[in-house]
């Protein structure tokens, strides 16, 4: 079985390589939005498997000659708040596009996971959803949340739901 295609939209490249390297070998990367203005702007084209025109991604499709569309999008930081989500769901349903969603499930996390995302969002509320003076969370933090997150897209691989017809938003 090849790597699943998935879609990370992360607040920090640090964390985001982290996360990317922790769902290997099962799932890849070839795509990742470190802001939501950035992602709003470009994620029609991703969901296509198309590079946009301005690419802000740490990662660069062009250059992979094996860039498909994600078969899923997961948000790794508490900025993709659930406005973000609503404005993602519009930007798939205008695109005829069907991917489940995942996000972390903030209050199944471990208190210091916790008390993290609760200072980045703070951070985030106060200073603008695009902040980057906020905390970059602890790489442990980050791999056990990759883990759920796999978790999570191996059940919904299993299911079928990664086939583009699933639309749901799943907690990890």
């Amino acid at each position: 079985m090849s790597a699943i295609p998935v879609l990370i939209l992360a607040q920090f490249e640090e964390s985001s390589d982290v996360f990317t390297n922790a769902i290997k070998p099962d799932f890849k990367v070839d795509y990742v939005f470190l802001s939501p203005t950035a992602a709003l702007q470009d994620l029609s084209f991703i969901i296509k498997g198309r590079v946009p025109p301005r690419s802000t991604s740490t990662l660069d499709p062009a250059a992979n000659a094996d860039f498909s569309p994600p078969k899923a999008i997961i948000f790794t930081s508490p900025i993709y708040d659930e406005a973000f989500l609503d404005a993602t769901r519009q930007i798939l349903a205008a695109n005829k596009a069907h991917l489940p969603i995942l996000k972390p499930d903030w209050d199944a996390t471990t208190t210091a996971a916790a008390a993290a995302a609760a200072a980045a969002a703070a951070a985030a509320t106060t200073a603008g959803a695009d902040d980057t003076d906020a905390a970059v969370p602890d790489v442990e933090d980050v791999k056990q949340a990759a883990e759920r997150a796999v978790k999570v897209l191996k059940n919904l691989d299993e299911e079928g739901k990664l086939d583009g017809k699933d639309e749901g938003v799943y907690l990890y």
